[in-house]
């Protein structure tokens, strides 16, 4: 049966309404079949510290619907900058339920308290801003967010046992939990911004892989990571690595390919995995001018592709299979590479491919491996050596190496 609880404001008057729960007020779903909880005011809702909405056993299904700032039968006015807080106990696991929320008001939508709806849908659902704090963490088979006009804040743990759906009337994403992975292909729609902010030394997972190729930006501090075959595809608009980050790390074989590259002073960005054949495709990749050098590393017995110029305060510039060895897949420069200190292309097992528009400079020399290398721009270096090795023609214990210095 359907409960459903509404406040809004006499015809002609300006209140708003808020619905608010008591202290110490509990709502429970104890007997079997499934209900409905609709709480709507045309004002603000808050379900404070100290309060809980829950099922008591299986077969005890509850689906609740916030709504705030919504007309309620003959109010025409909302308030305008209606919201909606959650901290109390949440928890509709035992019978699988749903919850929907939905804002239509300018403020913001905070969760402060975990949410447990077991294999159930959480739909997130309007409003400027939303925000699920530090320390929370998210239940559900499916975390859907539509609708938010502002940024949507997910600073902490996301148990889904199906997926997260973005979806494009979303404006900014913002993701800083850690520790956790997202099941299935993880599209983000989003027009605005993308951040995926674990931290230095934390990871997001993605197991079937991430595609965010519509947000305006992205930025990333920390480990992300896919399973299986799931591509990591951050092509198409700006990338921002704000700290040592890597990009790939996990068990995955998909593709991995990003779009313009800045690394903040100081931030080395490693991409792939060592030991893994996956196809690896970079645009341009700079530094910060101004301030401490950055480093790029590619880790990948896949082929390379690198389109894009690579300078700007980079220091160290390695593409290896991030053991020591050669990119077996072939690694293809397109464009130009300047580093303040080396530069290893070492394509060990494939071909070195430098192309008409790719000269390398580097201060502390250049290492240049591959069965065979081509290459038709200029090699430079400040005093140190240029080493090529030619496997075809050299094999390894057999001849030495063609050093030059120039």
């Amino acid at each position: 049966f359907p409960v459903t609880i509404r406040i809004g404001r006499a015809a002609g008057t300006t209140q708003s309404g808020t619905i608010t729960l008591g202290a110490g007020a509990a709502i429970s779903k104890t007997a079997a079949g499934t209900a409905t909880l609709t709480l709507t005011a045309n004002g603000d809702i808050v379900l404070p510290s100290g309060t809980s909405i829950s099922t008591t056993g299986a077969g005890r299904v509850l689906n609740v619907v916030l709504q705030a700032g919504t007309t309620n039968n003959a109010d025409s006015n909302n308030l305008a900058t209606s919201s909606i807080s959650i901290s109390s106990t949440f928890n509709l696991s035992s019978g699988n339920g749903s919850l929907t929320i939905t804002n239509g008001g300018s403020g913001a939508i905070i969760i402060a308290s975990s949410i447990n709806v077991g294999t159930g849908t959480i739909l997130l659902n309007g409003a400027n801003d939303l925000t699920a704090n530090a320390g929370t963490t998210l239940t559900a088979a499916t975390l859907n967010l539509q609708n938010a006009t502002g940024t949507v804040n997910l600073n902490g743990t996301l148990t889904l046992s199906t997926g997260l759906t973005v979806g494009p009337d979303v404006n900014n994403v913002s993701l800083t939990g850690a520790g956790y992975n997202v099941p299935g292909v993880t599209t983000f729609q989003n027009s605005g911004t993308l951040a995926l902010s674990p931290g230095v030394g934390s990871s997001i997972g993605f197991t079937g892989g991430i595609v965010a190729t519509t947000p305006s930006s992205k930025t990333i501090t920390g480990n992300i990571t896919a399973a299986g075959t799931g591509v990591i595809n951050l092509a198409t608009s700006p990338l921002n690595v704000t700290g040592n980050s890597t990009i790939g790390g996990g068990t995955s074989t998909g593709a991995i390919t990003l779009g313009n590259t800045t690394l903040a002073d100081g931030v080395t960005l490693t991409v792939g995995t060592a030991s893994t054949a996956i196809p690896i495709t970079l645009n341009a990749v700079s530094g910060t001018a101004g301030g401490a050098t950055s480093s790029l590393t590619v880790q990948t017995t896949g082929a390379v592709t690198m389109n894009g110029l690579i300078g700007t305060d980079i220091q160290n510039v390695r593409v290896t299979d991030g053991t020591g060895g050669g990119v077996a897949g072939g690694i293809n420069l397109n464009q130009s590479i300047s580093a303040g200190g080396s530069v290893t292309l070492n394509a060990t097992g494939g071909n070195l491919v430098i192309g008409s528009s790719a000269n390398i400079n580097a201060n502390a020399g250049v290492s240049l491996s591959g069965t065979t290398i081509s290459f038709g721009g200029d090699i430079g270096t400040s005093g140190s050596d240029i080493v090529f090795l030619y496997h075809s023609l050299c094999p390894i214990g057999h001849y030495p190496s063609r050093s030059w210095l120039r």
